[in-house]
């Protein structure tokens, strides 16, 4: 067994259900950019890692929700899996480029975000 991640504020690690795909890697590393994470070990050891193996919170994860996403497992779940009542397109105010992104929205809370694939300048791949 190994102990769950849940060192992140926005997502929980749980390896005992990961099942090696590489989902999560490749949107880290293709999508973002930002290779939080990356396979490590070999055969049996295999697992999905930061660098030197930290918690996700020491890592260079950003929390941007790519991983979490595309893990078909359940091995990344969000904190709070509360479904948005609505999405109200905005600027990501992150860094000076202008990505586009929808807000999920229940109440005056927002709950989720998403990136938009087709917006520039970015096309949804935040740097």
């Amino acid at each position: 067994m190994v102990p769950i991640d849940d060192s992140n504020p926005a997502y929980i690690r749980d390896m005992n259900k990961c099942i090696l795909c590489g989902r999560c890697v490749r949107a880290c590393h293709e999508v973002t950019g930002i290779d939080a994470i990356e396979m490590a070990f070999r055969g049996n050891n295999a697992t999905i890692s930061t660098f030197g193996d930290k918690p996700v919170l020491l890592s260079r994860c950003e929390t941007c929700g790519e991983c979490v996403n595309r893990c078909p497992t359940g091995a990344l779940v969000y904190r709070s899996n509360r479904q948005p009542t609505r999405e109200v397109k905005t600027t990501c105010p992150y860094c000076a480029v202008g990505c586009q992104a929808y807000l999920g929205v229940r109440g005056n809370e927002i709950v989720r975000v998403r990136p938009t694939r087709r917006a520039h300048p970015t096309r949804g791949i935040c740097a």
